[in-house]
C-alpha cells in the first residue's frame, strides 16, 4: 500500500472512530440514560380543556385557547405524572413554546399547579418572572416558556400538572411543543445554570456561522490560498470537537446535569461532523487544482 493511500485510510478510520465514539458518548450522556432531562409531550399525554382547540400535523400538534375579559384562570391541559416523579432531582417544570396577542397595558401568565396526593394542597408557578419566566403582553410570536417548581426534602413528588392561561384584557394564547423536565434550572454544584448553557450554545452557534461566512468570503478573496485555509479551519474545529467530549466526559464524571451533557455532546459532534466535512473538502478542492496544473502542463 502507498504511503499515500496508508495515510487517507488512517485518516478516514480515525474520523469515523471519534465520530462514532462522540455519538456513543451522547447516547450514553444523554437525559433518558443518566438521568433527568426533559419528556417531549403527545397529545394521547394530557386532557385538554374544553375551550381549547387543537391543530394536529402528524405527531405535532398545538393549543390555541381564545380568553374573555375578566382574568379568570382557564384550564388549557391536564397531565397525570407517573409514580415517583421527579426521578433524579427536587426539582421539576413544564416547558415549551408560546405565541399569544393581548393588551399592550395587561399582564398576563401562564400558570402551572402540581397537585398532590392526600389532599396535601397545590403548588404554583407563574410566569411573572424574567427570560423564559417573562409574562404575556401585547403580542409575541413563538418563545420560550418554563414553569419550574421546587419540592422540599422529604416531600412526595406530584400526582399531576395544571396548566392554566390568565389574559385580565382576553386575547389569544396558542402553545406547542410542550415537556415536562425532571431536573431543572441549577444545582449545588453545576458549572453552569440551565439558561446560561443555553446561551453559550447560541454563542458557539453564531460563531460557527460568522466563520463559514468568512471562509465564503475568502474564497472570493484568496483563491490561491483558500484550500489550505479551509482544511485548517476543520482541523481547528475536529480539535475542539475533542476538546468537548473531553469536557463531556469530565462532565458525566463529576456528575453534572443533563442540560450541560447534552450541550456538551451536541457541540463536539456538530464541530468534529464539520471539521472532517471542511478537510475532505479541502482535499477534493486541493486534487482538482492539481489535475488542473498537470493538464496545463502538459499543454504547453
Amino acid at each position: 500500500m502507498a504511503p499515500s493511500a496508508a495515510i487517507q485510510r488512517f485518516w478516514r478510520i480515525l474520523v469515523a472512530g471519534t465520530f462514532g465514539g462522540a455519538l456513543l458518548v451522547h447516547v450514553v450522556s444523554g437525559p433518558g440514560i443518566a438521568g433527568g432531562g426533559p419528556r417531549r409531550l403527545h397529545l394521547t399525554d394530557l386532557e385538554v380543556g374544553r375551550s381549547v382547540t387543537v391543530k394536529q400535523v402528524g405527531s405535532a400538534f398545538s393549543l390555541h385557547l381564545a380568553l374573555a375579559e375578566g382574568g379568570q384562570p382557564q384550564r388549557i391541559v391536564e397531565l397525570n405524572l407517573p409514580p415517583g416523579f421527579p426521578a433524579s432531582s427536587r426539582t421539576y417544570a413544564l416547558a415549551g413554546e408560546v405565541s399569544y396577542r393581548t393588551d399592550r397595558q395587561s399582564r398576563g401568565y401562564l400558570e402551572s399547579l402540581s397537585l398532590f396526593a392526600d389532599g396535601k394542597g397545590t403548588m404554583a408557578s407563574r410566569t411573572l418572572g424574567t427570560g423564559w419566566q417573562a409574562p404575556l403582553i401585547g403580542r409575541s410570536r413563538w418563545r420560550r416558556f418554563a414553569l419550574p417548581h421546587s419540592l422540599n426534602t422529604g416531600d412526595a413528588g406530584p400526582l399531576k400538572l395544571v396548566l392554566n392561561a390568565v389574559l385580565p384584557q382576553g386575547g389569544t394564547v396558542e402553545l406547542r411543543n410542550l415537556k415536562v423536565v425532571d431536573e431543572w434550572g441549577t444545582r449545588q454544584g453545576a458549572w453552569l445554570s440551565l439558561e446560561e448553557t443555553d446561551r453559550l450554545g447560541a454563542v458557539v452557534g453564531t460563531m460557527i456561522g460568522l466563520w463559514g461566512t468568512f471562509l465564503g468570503i475568502g474564497r472570493a478573496l484568496w483563491q490561491e490560498r483558500w484550500a489550505g485555509a479551509l482544511f485548517a479551519s476543520g482541523f481547528l474545529w475536529m480539535i475542539g470537537g475533542v476538546f468537548c467530549l473531553v469536557v463531556l466526559a469530565w462532565a458525566c464524571l463529576a456528575e453534572q446535569p443533563w442540560w450541560l451533557r447534552q450541550q456538551l455532546s451536541l457541540c463536539g459532534i456538530l464541530l468534529l461532523l464539520l471539521g472532517a466535512g471542511f478537510c475532505r473538502w479541502a482535499r477534493i478542492r486541493s486534487n482538482h487544482k492539481s489535475v488542473r496544473s498537470l493538464n496545463k502542463t502538459r499543454r504547453t
